[in-house]
């Protein structure tokens, strides 16, 4: 919902958002101390983490080489999501990232355990 409104950057604390946020292809680029002076008075916020992490989105990408839905599918060989638009963030995210680091021939060597892989995520 956040790219889809705009967002650009996210901060969270530690744990499970900063991985989460990574799958929607948002890159961490700094980590500060967590500092309980910082921290709401309401006491919500108690020492969660050690760490605060701040992600910006595809920032380090050269518009010709993101990731884009067409390119996504095509590089998996399907037509439509597998498992509904919900999982798009997943599959671009995890594509860029795969194809920054292997290229693209090796993803569409690979496209059959990739797909497999993203359907038992669907399944979850």
């Amino acid at each position: 919902m956040a790219i889809a409104k705009g967002g650009k950057t996210l901060d969270c604390v530690e744990g499970f958002l900063d991985g989460y946020y990574n799958s929607f292809g948002f890159v961490e680029k700094s980590r500060v101390p967590w500092d309980d002076n910082l921290a709401p008075k309401d006491g919500i916020m108690k020492r969660m983490a050690d760490e605060i992490s701040f992600s910006s989105s595809f920032p380090e990408t050269a518009p010709e080489t993101q990731m884009t839905l067409e390119r996504a599918l095509r590089l998996l060989g399907v037509q439509v999501i597998p498992g509904g638009q919900k999982y798009s963030g997943i599959m671009i995210g995890g594509l860029q990232r795969l194809t920054e680091k292997y290229g693209e021939e090796w993803v569409i060597k690979h496209r059959k355990g990739l797909l497999k892989e993203l359907h038992a995520v669907v399944d979850l």
